[in-house]
């Protein structure tokens, strides 16, 4: 039984590289500009906090003001 479930979550060594491989060549990547690539080549699909705007430019404020503090000092 456990055999069996590690083999349902888990891939072959040579298909480690394939979401890279993927991601970096074909056309689809280039269709879907900010997309995630997750495991065996699937476009993943975002978290709702992800496509939060708001939360989006409250992040940026917040990155923007700590990069300005290491900048400063």
């Amino acid at each position: 039984m456990e055999r069996a479930m590690i083999k349902m979550i888990t891939h072959p060594t040579p298909m480690g590289a394939l979401t890279s491989l993927y991601a970096g060549t074909m056309a689809e990547a280039e269709k879907n500009p900010g997309a995630f690539f997750i495991s065996c080549a699937h476009i993943g699909t975002p978290s709702t906090l992800a496509e939060d705007m708001e939360l989006q430019g409250e992040f940026k404020s917040y990155l923007e003001k700590e990069i300005h503090a290491f900048e400063s000092s």
